[in-house]
């Protein structure tokens, strides 16, 4: 759902993109870095220190859509960068929520959460893999996703959000899955 504001996104990050790249720093180091604070929430979470690991999802959320803004407004956007990126984005969804299940939150439902997490890229990209179009369709995108974990976790509501990443993303998955299967 976020994904469909990208182009009023990089308007408002237009102008920290620029100054960056002004200054020799490439998306993919903005990339690395977000991966590294991604890495920190998952540890901090795991620690029970779900505010601090809040505000460290939001930053890691930051870092990925100025990366993604950087690469557009430079014209530097290439195939390995949006590789790293799609891999750093894997690594961090899945290191946060086993944070979370390590920090208290069932195991069951970050199973669940991370199986649905994991799904939703990988239906995606199957889909455009094959020739499908508009493979980015239902509610629980990744910036959805890290939102609302942020947002539990700020909230002391960490095991809520993880149901509701849960069932959110595992419907996405399987949105996804219909539309593909119905267009090839």
């Amino acid at each position: 759902m976020l994904s469909k504001l990208k182009n009023k996104t990089d308007r408002i990050f237009l102008r920290p993109a620029v100054m960056l790249t002004s200054i020799g720093i490439t998306p993919n180091l903005v990339s690395t870095v977000g991966f590294l604070i991604g890495v920190l929430a998952g540890v901090t979470l795991s620690l029970g220190s779900f505010t601090f690991g809040g505000i460290l999802i939001l930053f890691t959320g930051l870092a990925d859509i100025l990366d993604g803004a950087m690469a557009r407004s430079a014209q530097m956007a290439s195939i390995s960068g949006g590789v790293i990126d799609s891999i750093f984005d894997r690594y961090v969804d899945s290191i946060i929520l086993l944070g979370l299940g390590l920090g208290g939150v069932n195991w069951f439902y970050v199973g669940l959460a991370l199986t649905g997490s994991l799904l939703v890229s990988y239906t995606r990209a199957k889909g455009e893999s094959v020739g499908v179009e508009g493979c980015d369709v239902g509610i629980a995108e990744r910036s959805e996703r890290l939102i609302i974990l942020a947002g539990g976790a700020l909230l002391g509501l960490a095991a809520p959000a993880v149901i509701l990443v849960a069932v959110l993303a595992n419907l996405t998955a399987v949105w996804r899955a219909i539309y593909i299967v119905k267009r090839v």
